[in-house]
C-alpha cells in the first residue's frame, strides 16, 4: 500500500509506525514557472500578468498539477470578477454586486480559489492581518454551508468598514 498525505500529524501514531516515511518537497516559484513555460498552459494569458502569476503559483503550494488546475479555475471566471477582486472595494452597492456576481456565476470550488487569490493579494498588497482572517471567515462560512451571498455580503462589508 501507498499511502499519501500532506498532513502528517492527523494520522495516527500507529499507522505512522507500521510505515516507511518518504518526503516530497514541493517544488519552488521558479521550477513552478519552468514546468507552466514546458507545458505551455495558457502560458500566453497568463504572462500579461505576472501578479496574478504569482499569487496562483504561491496557493498551489509547490504542487504542479495544482497549479495547472487553478489555472484552469482562474480563466473560468468571468473577466469582470477577476478584475473588481484584484481592486480595493470602495462603494457598498459595488460590494453587494460583487457578492451577487461570484455567488451566481462561480461555483464553490471556484468561489475558494478567489477567496484563496485575494488573501494572497490583501496580504502582500497591505499586510492586513485582519483583512486576510475576515476572507478566511468567508471561506469557512461557505465551507460550513452557510449562505454564500451572505457570506460574501457580510464579510466584504466588514472589509469595507475596516478601511474606514
Amino acid at each position: 500500500f501507498i499511502l499519501l498525505t500532506s498532513r502528517l500529524n492527523l494520522l495516527l501514531d500507529t499507522i505512522i509506525s507500521r510505515c516507511q516515511t518518504i518526503r516530497f518537497n514541493p517544488y519552488s516559484s521558479q521550477k513552478m514557472k519552468e514546468l507552466l513555460v514546458q507545458s505551455k498552459h495558457k502560458i500566453v494569458e497568463i504572462s500579461k500578468d505576472s501578479e496574478v502569476l504569482e499569487n496562483l503559483i504561491f496557493i498551489s503550494n509547490g504542487s504542479p498539477g495544482q497549479l495547472l488546475d487553478n489555472l484552469d479555475i482562474w480563466y473560468q471566471i468571468p473577466e469582470d470578477i477577476r478584475y473588481e477582486v484584484k481592486s480595493p472595494l470602495m462603494n457598498y452597492k459595488n460590494i453587494l454586486i460583487l457578492a451577487k456576481k461570484i455567488t451566481s456565476h462561480l461555483d464553490l470550488n471556484k468561489q475558494e480559489l478567489l477567496l484563496n487569490y485575494m488573501q494572497r493579494n490583501c496580504w502582500l498588497k497591505t499586510k492586513d492581518k485582519k483583512k486576510v482572517e475576515i476572507l478566511e471567515m468567508i471561506k469557512k462560512n461557505i465551507n460550513s454551508n452557510i449562505q454564500p451571498r451572505l457570506s460574501w455580503e457580510v464579510g466584504l462589508l466588514k472589509i469595507r468598514l475596516h478601511d474606514l
